[in-house]
């Protein structure tokens, strides 16, 4: 895989185990709002058995002139995170690939549910960062964010877009029984007619798929972003 060099410009902490890096775009890259890139350290030691690069969902729109991810760093971390946690500061080179993947609101819909589970929730900054920035027509859009630790990132962005998307509802849950009544809820009133777009760990996304399932939507309308442990 080939990789440009990116300059880590700032380290956020977003909550008390999620940070965000937000680094300089490489000249001629672009990108779409939702997609993934992979990321490589350089110079740093790590483990043995641990690689140089990861997977992370790019959480900023192409019009922000930013590249943005987030991860995740528990108490138990791989080398990897550790090195983004205490070597790697502003200034650094990271490389980047190009991106991939294409996970978005389909442009004819009308309206989309979002279903974001705990770090999942960075393609959904993208895409509603770039719906922020639209010229087209606003859409029904509900975003429902749903981590079981209540660390909520991008806490002032979701007031943002929600000023900016005034047909944007946030909805906040921390348990599944809680998450799972809103989406039946949701897919009881407008069913094929939204697009469902869902990003989180396998277990959640494919919960969320059958329930969807369940209620009669067609797996045309579903849109996945799975997160690996990332």
């Amino acid at each position: 895989m080939d990789y440009q060099d990116a300059v880590l410009q700032r380290v956020t902490r977003e909550t008390d185990s999620i940070y965000s890096f937000a680094l300089s775009v490489p000249d001629g890259m672009t990108w779409k709002a939702g997609q993934f890139a992979s990321w490589q350290l350089r110079g740093v030691p790590l483990d043995e058995g641990d690689t140089d690069s990861r997977i992370f969902t790019i959480a900023s729109s192409p019009e922000e002139e930013i590249l943005l991810f987030a991860t995740r760093i528990g108490d138990r971390h791989s080398s990897y995170k550790d090195a983004l946690l205490h070597r790697i500061q502003p200034g650094d080179v990271i490389g980047v690939s190009s991106a991939m993947g294409g996970f978005a609101i389909p442009e004819k819909a009308d309206r989309a549910l979002l279903i974001a589970g705990g770090i999942g929730v960075t393609p959904m900054r993208a895409v509603l960062k770039a719906e922020c920035l639209s010229d087209r027509p606003g859409r029904e859009l509900t975003l429902i964010y749903s981590d079981s630790r209540e660390e909520y990132a991008f806490p002032d962005f979701w007031k943002e877009a929600a000023e900016e998307l005034p047909d944007l509802q946030v909805c906040y849950v921390n348990n599944r029984y809680d998450l799972a009544a809103m989406v039946r809820s949701y897919a009881g009133t407008n069913g094929a007619d939204a697009s469902y777009l869902i990003s989180g760990a396998p277990a959640m996304n494919d919960s969320m798929a059958a329930l969807l399932l369940e209620q009669g939507i067609p797996e045309s309308q579903l849109i996945r972003d799975s997160f690996m442990g990332y």
